[in-house]
């Protein structure tokens, strides 16, 4: 399944995926997705959007709501960022160094999401 570019092209079969995928949500599904988005255009370094969501089954243990944050929407920011590696240290670190961190860190991003974004927008 396709990883979304974009706030608006997150859909609810893939979110369900990705829930499983990190042990969030067992048998129910993702039914519906509100996209709000945060910051407007004052983000230089990527855009955020917070989903709100809904589910049809049991799911007792799964967000409500999440916040998703993806690459700039300037081209040549994204290219500036890309080249300077700062989305794939920041994958690096949720995957190398949250978990050591006493602050909580939320669950972080993988190098498909950095590598599809990049090959997409290269």
């Amino acid at each position: 399944m396709q990883i979304p570019l974009h706030p608006a092209d997150i859909r609810a079969d893939w979110l369900t995926d990705t829930l499983r995928s990190a042990g969030t949500l067992a048998a129910a599904r993702v039914s519906a997705i509100e996209i709000q988005l945060l910051g407007g255009d004052k983000g230089t370094t990527g855009q955020l959007a917070r989903l709100r969501i809904s589910y049809e089954g049991d799911a007792a243990a799964a967000p409500s709501s999440l916040i998703a944050k993806f690459s700039a929407t300037d081209p040549q920011a994204r290219a500036l960022i890309h080249g300077m590696g700062f989305y794939e240290r920041e994958v690096r670190f949720y995957k190398q160094l949250a978990h050591r961190s006493p602050l909580h860190t939320p669950l972080g991003a993988d190098e498909r999401m950095v590598a599809a974004d990049h090959s997409a927008n290269a």
